[in-house]
């Protein structure tokens, strides 16, 4: 419950997390993006 609360509740620190990486041209760099940022959101529950 909380912790995924807290991970819901920072969305511009994850929209900034993603902004720091280089921008995407293919599917597949933005499936490497999205399991990037589950992990990062995994880390904080």
């Amino acid at each position: 419950g909380t912790s995924r609360n807290h991970a819901l509740n920072t969305p511009r620190n994850h929209l900034a997390y993603l902004n720091r990486l280089p921008t995407h041209d293919s599917i597949d760099d933005m499936a490497a993006r999205h399991n990037d940022l589950r992990h990062h959101i995994s880390n904080l529950q």
